[in-house]
């Protein structure tokens, strides 16, 4: 199984504050890792950083193929349309608790959704050809950035 690790940009901005029910930046296309010929793999590594502390829970919603008929704006409200509610492999909810800080000069804030020691071991998908995986984060109360950089994305997977 070949893996892989990709780092989408996550390009927030730095204000106005989101509100609850924000999209957190675009919808991510994540083709680089889960090939977009489709195919099955394992994602074995999700992680989101930040250099604020985010004091709201915040959802991870996983899509196995393009939302399309949704809206993914960002700092604008997510609408995720009943046409692509079954495309929805995965909601990762990300309780403000389960950001922590490593210690070190520039402090910064770090949560594991997939991998070990984390709120899934492995997630598995099944894109079928011509597809891929997508990412959108949501607000679940108000969040203020202070720069357009303040959030970051690692993921790697395993394709068959």
């Amino acid at each position: 199984m070949p893996g892989l690790t990709i780092r989408p940009t996550v390009a927030v901005q730095a204000t106005p504050d989101y509100s609850d029910g924000d999209s957190i930046g675009p919808l991510l296309n994540l083709g680089n890792v889960a090939r977009q010929i489709g195919g099955t793999g394992i994602i074995t590594r999700l992680q989101l950083r930040s250099a604020i502390n985010i004091t709201v829970q915040v959802f991870a919603h996983i899509f196995d193929s393009n939302p399309s008929a949704s809206t993914f704006t960002d700092n604008a409200a997510m609408v995720v349309n009943a046409a692509d509610k079954s495309k929805i492999l995965k909601t990762i909810a990300i309780a403000a608790a389960d950001w922590v800080a490593p210690k070190g000069v520039n402090p910064w804030y770090t949560v594991e959704l997939v991998g070990t020691g984390a709120t899934l071991p492995y997630l598995y998908y099944d894109v079928v050809a011509g597809r891929s995986l997508y990412v959108a984060l949501e607000a679940d109360g108000t969040i203020n950035f202070g720069a357009t950089d303040d959030l970051s994305m690692i993921l790697s997977a395993e394709n068959n």
